[in-house]
């Protein structure tokens, strides 16, 4: 038996981790709740927990048996990769946790600090972890041994969601504002990896707490440190180094493939957006708009939330009335150019609607449902007319709002 799961399944686990193979409830409710009963069972101290179902006990069984085992390879691939990225119940995990303590031990060897120690930590009498830790230096311990899950999986559900649970527990106890700039790198790399979990539409309800979790932990740097932070991640998604960091997971080279930058620019300009009551962050619009105008997409539709966040972000900086020279140089330099970029897209889309239309005419219907090719085209055409209805109005709304500033600043 013992055969059997090292050899034959702990290995297919591990290759489909690699892989990136999703491995979550495929129950839609599952997951919607997925976090909120993690929530309950690793941080209240009172609960008790239903026992798993049929499946899980024989998964629960061949585990204990091969961590008897003394091969610490194996069993480092047992903690990071199998433990890490499967549903346990606390109870289950304090029993996984001592039963490698033990093995360890026999050895003379310390149990090594991996996600699943750190989450039996936070309920487990068991091996927590010293309470003379400040929560600073508790969260530079975990911050290794969570940044190495990220590189297991980035989509499996249960992975992220031990990771979340553990990251947050540590950054509440942070008063915000508190990390200095000197210390922002010791992080930088963590956050770059843990972006692209909030842009993972695999992850359900945790994409949602992770998103929400990268803010609690950029409130926990000085301002300035903030804006160094978003400044280097919004250069690595220039350069390609995030959306590579994924691809190279998944085993895709095709740089097409890459369908996620805007979302991520659209993210990392609304952060900065939701930075200007800092001052720090409005003394570096100038630089800030610098980096936006260099994003360009050839099809307006494939760059939509990054426009869209860039025109939120010059209605903002209109409303609050700052800068109105470096105003003048955004709607010169950057919102006229769009017009004629807009009004191009808004002639292409009307031409193929009215090709589509004559062609309609000519087709039967058995030819047109064959026609598959060009009904991929026709729905793409459809999200362009809708993606381009979004933008036009954002564009007049954000034109509205910075000339209306500009005549106030007498520029215009």
């Amino acid at each position: 038996l013992i055969y059997d799961i090292v050899k034959v399944y702990i290995p297919s686990w591990i290759e489909r981790f690699e892989k990136n193979v999703v491995l979550n409830y495929s129950n839609d409710q599952l997951n919607k709740e997925y976090f909120s009963y993690l929530e309950a069972d690793y941080l209240d101290q009172n609960r008790d927990a239903a026992l798993p179902d049929a499946s899980s006990d024989l998964f629960l069984a061949a585990v204990l048996i091969l961590s008897m085992s003394t091969n610490y390879k194996l069993l480092d691939d047992l903690s990071n990769k199998v433990l890490a990225c499967t549903h346990i119940q606390s109870h289950y995990m304090e029993i996984f946790i001592m039963k490698m303590d033990e093995i360890y031990k026999f050895s003379a060897r310390r149990l090594p600090l991996n996600t699943p120690v750190l989450v039996n930590s936070l309920k487990s009498k068991f091996y927590s972890l010293p309470q003379v830790f400040s929560p600073e230096h508790y969260l530079k311990l975990a911050i290794r041994p969570l940044h190495y899950s990220l590189h297991v999986s980035t989509s499996n559900m249960f992975n992220i969601g031990y990771v979340v649970l553990i990251l947050r527990n540590c950054l509440l106890s942070i008063k915000d504002e508190s990390i200095e700039r000197d210390e922002h790198l010791i992080f930088l790399e963590f956050l770059a990896d843990f972006l692209i979990c909030c842009e993972e539409c695999t992850l359900g309800e945790v994409r949602a707490v992770c998103m929400d979790t990268f803010k609690l932990f950029l409130s926990k740097f000085e301002p300035v440190a903030q804006l160094l932070i978003i400044r280097k991640l919004f250069s690595m998604i220039r350069g390609g180094e995030i959306q590579r960091k994924n691809l190279h997971k998944i085993h895709i080279n095709d740089e097409k493939a890459l369908k996620f930058e805007p979302h991520f620019f659209a993210w990392i300009v609304d952060l900065f957006r939701s930075k200007l009551n800092y001052e720090v962050f409005r003394r570096e619009l100038n630089f800030f708009w610098g980096d936006i105008t260099t994003i360009r997409y050839s099809s307006l539709s494939d760059g939509l939330q990054y426009y869209l966040s860039a025109f939120i972000l010059a209605q903002e900086q209109a409303l609050r009335q700052i800068d109105p020279e470096l105003m003048l140089n955004i709607y010169n330099c950057y919102l006229q150019p769009l017009q004629t970029q807009i009004s191009d897209w808004t002639e292409l889309v009307n031409v193929e609607q009215r090709q589509i239309n004559r062609r309609r005419k000519k087709m039967s219907t058995s030819q047109l449902a064959l026609n598959m090719e060009r009904l991929e085209k026709e729905t793409r055409r459809q999200q362009d007319s809708q993606s381009l209805s979004l933008l036009q109005f954002q564009y007049l709304e954000t034109l509205n709002f910075v000339t209306t500033f500009l005549r106030s600043a007498h520029l215009l």
